[in-house]
């Protein structure tokens, strides 16, 4: 086929288009099909959703996993503060504050690691005095 039998086809067929576009039966029809697309869409979504099971909480206890297997092993300590910090971050519990001042010779910044301890009492990281 030549091209120029082939564009005056695709020519017709989008003049076709454009008339049946016009017909109401048509556009409800194309509508309802849309619609239906979208449902289905929607409820594998869901359904992805679901079977992902990825929750604050589910993370929370895959760091409670990995932080009791760090301490089980010889020099474990550094992989279980990091378990520890990840839980404290999902959980909401971990905030960093950045101390920042100027020194005449640029822009110094600090970072504090604070948390809480089981009872409840703010800990900035550093030693009391």
């Amino acid at each position: 086929m030549s091209l120029k039998i082939g564009a005056s086809i695709v020519s017709h067929l989008s003049a076709n288009a454009a008339t049946l576009a016009r017909k109401e039966h048509i556009s409800v029809r194309v509508a309802e099909l849309q619609e239906e697309q979208l449902s289905i869409h929607k409820q594998a979504t869901a359904e992805a959703v679901a079977n992902a099971k990825v929750t604050i909480e589910s993370l929370i206890a895959e760091a409670e996993a990995a932080r009791a297997k760090a301490m089980s092993e010889k020099g474990g300590a550094a992989a279980a503060v990091s378990a520890l910090t990840a839980k404290a971050k999902l959980a909401g519990m971990w905030r960093e504050k950045v101390d920042q001042h100027n020194t005449g010779t640029g822009t110094v910044s600090t970072v504090w690691s604070v948390s809480w301890d089981e009872e409840g009492e703010q800990s900035d990281g550093r030693e009391a005095g």
